[in-house]
């Protein structure tokens, strides 16, 4: 059926796509009407008067918000609750988040006013959560929630919302007069409350300070708050002052509902001081105030005064007290029933609007969520496929490589077999020059010694085939080390040293010289072996020609040692009669001497006592003490 309609779809497509083709002048027909008629709309648009055209999408929750305050002014509370109501979900329609706001201001207003707290307490805290940047407006619902926990008696949490105004004005508070005389207020009747008569004044001094005006509204409710301090403390000579000059200035600016409170106060004043009959006048004075002002509560607190203060009409304001409260208890029921039930449908109404799109969430999710499948299976799809053909490529050439590789491996297999029999013709070849090498090495060494055994030679003679055999010694000590070792790359220095000191001493013949050879048991690879031996071989034979003439014992000390730090110390020496003091080294044409020095530099030593300008200790004998580092070996 689907494939159906999608042939259907085409079919009326392609019929368009000819309609079109073949009738190009009635298309261009049609959009000439379509741009005449977009021409006369917008001209249409423009004549229309001011009040034809629609309103912005935030002018009918101002409205409504009006009419809210209205009826809150006019005690109508019912109609007020309802305008506030309606004006906060219109608002919430257009998104208009300064009408949420006020729109849920005013209502926590009325639910403090019906005492509803916990109303109060919700809309004051939803009003918080929408984006106010308002630093004036942030203090009032800082203020509205303080009054709230003031008045349900959670005196703690009020302090620390009134507090909260402070640390939110920052250093630039002083800025904020008005916000701060309401700060200061509130702060001094909390205070009051919580029986700190002296921080309250504290804070009364400061709304009189901050007040330039002396007669603005402010001013006068905090010296008329002071004076309720002093009244508190029965010091009546300083609040009665307080107390006139906050009438003067109500009087004078007209302020019905503020004479009717200092009415009250003088009312009270009198009574408490055994005046009656000026208590009297002015609690009949605050009634026509409060009566006047149509304030309720006022009303209640005047018939209050009058029960205490007039005793012989006191069952008649008692009775009208009783009747009043009964209706406005009556009204707050009502109210608290009406606002109950619009809450109750509004959340019914939310719920329904909320689980509609909870539902649409949850389909659009599930959309996307088939969607992203598809979309997944349809890229993994194209990638497999891509992958596989990629797959088969690579296994392709990697079938050519491995006929390659094999084709490779044979030719490898027929060097490597032509490669063995050269390397053992090449070892043959080598035992047999080491075979040789060493017989011939014997055979010289032997025809030295037989040439040294002739007594017609002369000296000189004498010390150059001794020096010669020392030579050929040392070459054929190394040469059999590596073969009796197996080991091409290193030689164990303890038995050559050992084996070459006592050679040499032989060929020299100097039995009667004491040697005393003390060498660590390590290796050294080939160059530094040959290199330490060429300098034993080297002091040695000097040691022997020359350090014992005419001398019946002597003694040569050959000491190596193997530091922890891969370093080998060299000390060779003897007690013999030692070189001239005033030998200038630096003209030194001695072989010896300048063999030993250039073997100690070959393995970058360094002179072991303080004085390197020289490179023999002549102090008892001759000595040389070097360090060297020794190469790293792979054994």
């Amino acid at each position: 059926m689907q494939i159906f309609n999608i042939r259907i779809e085409a079919f009326e497509k392609y019929a368009i796509f000819m309609f079109l083709k073949k009738n190009r002048s009635m298309l261009k027909r049609l959009l000439l009407a379509w741009v005449l008629v977009s021409l006369l709309l917008s001209c249409h648009q423009l004549s229309l008067s001011p009040d034809d055209k629609s309103l912005p999408k935030d002018s009918t929750s101002l409205l409504l918000r009006k009419k809210a305050r209205q009826y809150r002014y006019e005690n109508k509370r019912d109609s007020a609750y309802y305008y506030a109501y309606e004006a906060y979900k219109q608002a919430s329609k257009t998104n208009d988040t300064v009408g949420i706001y006020s729109s849920l201001l005013i209502l926590s207003q009325l639910d403090f006013f019906a005492h509803n707290y916990p109303a109060a307490e919700k809309n004051a805290f939803k009003a918080l959560k929408y984006n106010i940047y308002d630093k004036e407006d942030i203090a009032y619902i800082y203020n509205l929630i303080g009054v709230i926990y003031w008045k349900k008696g959670n005196y703690y949490d009020a302090l620390q919302y009134f507090k909260k105004i402070r640390s939110l004005l920052g250093k630039d508070y002083h800025k904020y007069s008005k916000v701060m005389s309401m700060y200061y207020n509130n702060m001094g009747l909390l205070n009051m409350d919580m029986k700190r008569d002296t921080v309250a004044l504290q804070y009364f001094d400061s709304v009189i300070n901050l007040q330039k005006d002396k007669a603005g509204l402010s001013y006068t409710r905090a010296i008329n708050n002071k004076a309720r301090v002093y009244y508190k403390q029965k010091a009546y000579d300083k609040a009665f002052p307080l107390m006139q000059e906050a009438l003067k200035i109500r009087e004078k600016t007209n302020d019905i509902y503020g004479v009717t409170r200092s009415n009250e106060f003088f009312a009270k004043y009198y009574h408490a001081l055994k005046q009656d009959k000026l208590a009297l006048d002015y609690a009949k004075k605050a009634l026509a105030g409060a009566q006047k002002n149509n304030n309720p509560e006022e009303v209640l607190n005047t018939l209050k005064i009058l029960n205490k203060v007039d005793t012989l009409n006191s069952n008649r304001y008692f009775s009208k007290y009783i009747k009043l409260q009964d209706t406005l208890l009556q009204d707050e029921r009502k109210f608290k029933e009406q606002s109950a039930k619009i809450r109750y449908e509004t959340q019914q109404k939310e719920n329904e609007i909320a689980r509609q799109e909870l539902i649409i969430k949850q389909n659009n999710r599930i959309l996307k969520i088939i969607l992203g499948f598809l979309s997944v299976f349809i890229t993994l799809t194209f990638i497999l496929f891509y992958l596989n053909k990629k797959i088969q490529l690579q296994k392709q050439n990697l079938q050519s490589a491995n006929r390659k590789l094999m084709q490779q491996k044979e030719l490898l297999n027929n060097k490597n077999q032509l490669l063995e029999e050269k390397n053992d013709f090449i070892d043959n070849l080598h035992r047999e020059m080491r075979h040789r090498f060493s017989d011939n090495m014997g055979a010289l060494e032997a025809s030295i010694g037989q040439l040294l055994k002739n007594p017609e030679h002369d000296e000189r003679i004498d010390h150059i085939l001794r020096k010669i055999s020392g030579k050929i010694t040392e070459m054929r000590l190394v040469q059999e080390l590596l073969k009796y070792q197996g080991n091409t790359e290193a030689i164990n220095m303890k038995e050559f040293i050992e084996k070459l000191a006592n050679s040499i001493k032989h060929i020299f013949g100097q039995n009667e010289v004491e040697m005393i050879v003390d060498v660590d048991a390590f290796y050294l690879d080939m160059m530094q072996a040959k290199s330490l031996g060429a300098i034993v071989n080297e002091y040695l034979t000097n040691s022997f020609k020359y350090a014992f003439e005419n001398a019946e014992s002597g003694k040569v000390n050959i000491t190596i040692k193997e530091k922890d730090n891969q370093e080998i110390l060299v000390e060779l020496s003897d007690n013999g009669k030692g070189l001239p003091a005033d030998m200038d080294f630096k003209k030194l044409k001695s072989r010896g001497i300048i063999i030993i020095g250039l073997f100690i530099k070959k393995l970058k030593a360094t002179l072991n006592y303080p004085d390197k300008k020289y490179l023999f200790n002549t102090n008892k004998g001759t000595k040389v003490s070097f360090v060297f580092k020794k190469h790293q070996l792979n054994l």
